[in-house]
């Protein structure tokens, strides 16, 4: 009877163990057994119209544990054991133990961005470091730097802020993410699918073998409308300036140039950011992150006397006859207040056509006042003022545009003849920024037509199928006689025929606009805005160059570069 108890009491034991409990050790052993780590995908190459790579990824080694079953004791002995082999501080790889930050699977990465040394070091060594395994993972690498960082962009890891939104997209905890300009607007197309391993482990957490592995998906390749060598032309002319350079084949829409300057190194934000790097970048007196294309507002200056033609002759088409005197100066308001031209000397009698090749103020402070703010405004709002521009980025900035009625709003004062002046001119309450600018010269270049700007020809499997492709969209006619849009383009040829833009000096039709817009807190900004051939347009270029005096002696030479290359003009 003792024994048959004594062999109940072990049955039962069993039973409960192994048909009860069964599923849940048999859990806890598999657990024990086999390690999870994700394998990161690589994110698609960006490429410019030609092929040219712009961005790609280069791989790194990281080491990581999982510390979930290891002792305190353990950890600190691990910890001691990698510094002895890295040369890293012990303090901070044991810190990494204690932090928040775990990869899925419960991940630590320990020490990144390893060296053949160190992984050699560690591999040798790996029997004395349980739980431990070095992963490699792609690092994103930017091999022209400051060179178009604002529409490239920079990944980083994501917050949490963005998780909650996009987890249930299958982002996760410490994936990499765009965080601004193409890498981030279509993020969606780079990312690719991770893979995963599972890895048997031993008796002491030691790797053994590999079980299976599922491969990473590599991300799509985008391919870019971006000339690169256009943009090498324009970023070399910038250099030593700081600014924006915008360059658009206006009769499709695709961008061909973009830069602003000073820029920064994307691949900063791929490694770890040191004190140094940050000040660099965030405390900055010069802005480095600051996209100037899109996010710099500035009074327009002569480069709105374009708009303020069009208002005056969709008003009255006799306009372009109409005839003003310039002095050097004239005299505007009750108070009989001085508004200057630009040339200190008297520009005389001109019409229309000469006072937009002569950029005389003198003449469209008269012609403003006589056309009115309310035409100026419509007409302004029709070329794209005050709108945004960018169908692809969503951090642009759209500026100014004033009117009575707004004046009346924000300031609780009436509208004056005064300010009517300063509009006409592109200054005063006026705001725009560089791509604004562009958008007005393309259209006017398509004799008003507009299409839409994209950035973005094709996107390419990681298999080198194209799965799609982006073409020109015709987006809206402006509301402007075909008259009086030919009459500001010939206008505009003749600035550089012999007006202010007349040091082009090319074998090549080119419509200009020069300009000077007055900055309050210091130097005025050089504005230059143009497109060519003059009959059948392939490019508009608008260059702005803060602080830099007047736009024929520090931006017309920017967008002259440009042609030249376009051209290919020795």
């Amino acid at each position: 009877m003792i024994i048959i108890c004594v062999f109940s009491v072990f049955t039962a034991r069993l039973a409960y163990l192994q048909i009860i409990k069964g599923f849940y050790y048999w859990n806890e052993a598999e657990e024990n057994r086999i390690q999870y780590f994700y394998i990161m995908a690589p994110r698609g190459n960006i490429y410019d119209r030609n092929g040219e790579k712009l961005v790609g990824n280069q791989p790194t080694y990281s080491l990581f544990i999982s510390p979930e079953k290891i002792s305190v004791e353990e950890k600190k002995k691990i910890a001691q054991k990698i510094s002895l082999l890295t040369g890293r501080a012990q303090d901070k790889i044991y810190d990494k133990f204690n932090t928040d930050e775990i990869k899925p699977f419960g991940a630590i990465d320990l020490v990144s961005y390893l060296s053949k040394e160190e992984i050699m070091a560690i591999e040798e060594n790996l029997h004395y470091l349980p739980q431990v395994s070095i992963q490699m993972e792609s690092r994103r690498k930017y091999p022209f730097e400051e060179n178009g960082s604002h529409l490239l962009g920079h990944i980083g890891e994501i917050n949490r802020e963005e998780l909650a939104r996009l987890n249930k997209q299958g982002y996760k905890l410490k994936d990499k993410i765009g965080k601004s300009g193409l890498e981030k607007a279509y993020d969606a197309y780079l990312r690719g699918a991770d893979g995963l391993q599972e890895i048997e482990v031993g008796v002491k957490g030691g790797h053994r073998k590999v079980l299976r592995t599922y491969p990473a998906q590599i991300g799509n390749d985008i391919l870019l409308t971006i000339d690169w060598k256009l943009q090498e032309a324009a970023y070399r002319a910038m250099e030593g300036k700081k600014g924006a350079v915008v360059a658009m084949d206006p009769s499709t829409g695709e961008i061909l140039v973009w830069i602003s300057k000073p820029g920064f190194n994307p691949e900063y934000f791929t490694l770890p950011l040191t004190t140094d790097r940050a000040k660099e970048m965030f405390d900055n007196p010069e802005h480095p992150l600051f996209d100037r294309v899109i996010q710099g507002q500035y009074a327009p200056g002569s480069l709105f006397k374009v708009a303020v033609a069009l208002a005056a002759l969709e008003q009255d088409p006799e306009a372009v006859h109409r005839e003003y005197e310039c002095r050097g100066f004239i005299q505007i308001g009750y108070d009989r207040k001085i508004y200057k031209c630009w040339k200190d000397k008297k520009h005389g009698k001109l019409e229309l056509e000469d006072a937009i090749a002569n950029s005389c103020n003198v003449y469209f402070y008269q012609l403003g006042m006589d056309t009115g703010p309310e035409s100026i405004y419509k007409t302004a709002l029709e070329l794209g003022f005050g709108s945004p521009s960018v169908p692809f980025f969503n951090n642009e900035k759209t500026g100014l545009m004033p009117d009575p009625r707004w004046k009346k709003k924000i300031f609780g004062l009436n509208w004056y003849p005064g300010d009517t002046a300063n509009m006409s001119v592109g200054q005063g309450y006026v705001l725009a920024n560089p791509f604004q600018i562009l958008s007005m010269v393309s259209a006017v270049a398509m004799r008003g037509k507009v299409y839409k700007p994209y950035v973005i020809k094709m996107v390419i499997s990681p298999e080198g199928r194209v799965t799609q492709k982006f073409e020109p969209v015709y987006v809206k006619n402006l509301q402007f006689s075909d008259r009086n849009i030919d009459i500001v383009r010939e206008a505009m040829k003749k600035v550089t025929e012999y007006g202010t833009a007349q040091y082009l000096n090319l074998p090549l039709e080119v419509a200009s606009k020069t300009g000077t817009a007055e900055n309050p807190s210091g130097e005025d900004h050089a504005w230059y805005a143009c497109f060519a051939p003059f009959d059948d347009p392939k490019i508009a270029i608008v260059v702005l160059v803060e602080n830099g005096g007047y736009g024929s002696v520090a931006a017309l030479p920017v967008a002259r570069q440009i042609l030249k290359e376009k051209f290919a003009i020795k």
